[in-house]
């Protein structure tokens, strides 16, 4: 495989050459050894960077996995809790003489059935939760595929 022409520019401004010139290697040296250079940085930074987004991946998808199954589950409880509440609620309106019920009623009817602002809390925190660990398991395969992307510059024998 031929050796790509990288440009000053590129190894300027490009994060995969940052190794390089964090080392005081100038883009003239570079370009003399480009071989050289090309393979140090295929040898290490690359396959560490696709490695440790490899090894997170796994990591927040099992997260996600466990987020995901609470959030179901508490959604699925909370559901049912709702349906118990706008039952009570019913009852509640039906027995009183205005056709509402009080806020007592309501709050007696939370209590009783379960949905309680609490419960809609966790949910909330158990979506979030989940969205925040699939988020992560994005970016772990986006750090696999930039580390595969700067393979591109590696060599073979």
């Amino acid at each position: 495989m031929a050796t790509p022409q990288i440009d000053q520019h590129t190894y300027m401004t490009d994060t995969r050459f940052e190794k390089l010139r964090n080392q005081g290697v100038s883009y003239e040296s570079f370009a003399q050894n480009q071989s050289y250079y090309l393979n140090q940085l295929s040898t290490t930074s690359v396959m560490d960077l696709y490695n440790m987004g490899k090894e997170k991946y796994e990591i927040y998808t099992n997260l996600y996995n466990q987020s995901n199954n609470l959030f179901i589950q508490l959604k699925n409880q909370q559901a049912k809790n709702k349906v118990k509440y706008d039952e009570l609620l019913a009852t509640f309106a039906n027995n009183s003489q205005t056709g509402e019920a009080s806020s007592a009623d309501k709050s007696q009817a939370a209590r009783e059935s379960g949905y309680t602002t609490e419960l809609i809390r966790n949910t909330n925190d158990a979506e979030i939760m989940a969205n925040v660990y699939l988020d992560g398991r994005r970016n772990a395969v986006s750090m696999q595929r930039l580390g595969l992307a700067q393979s591109v510059f590696e060599q073979f024998s």
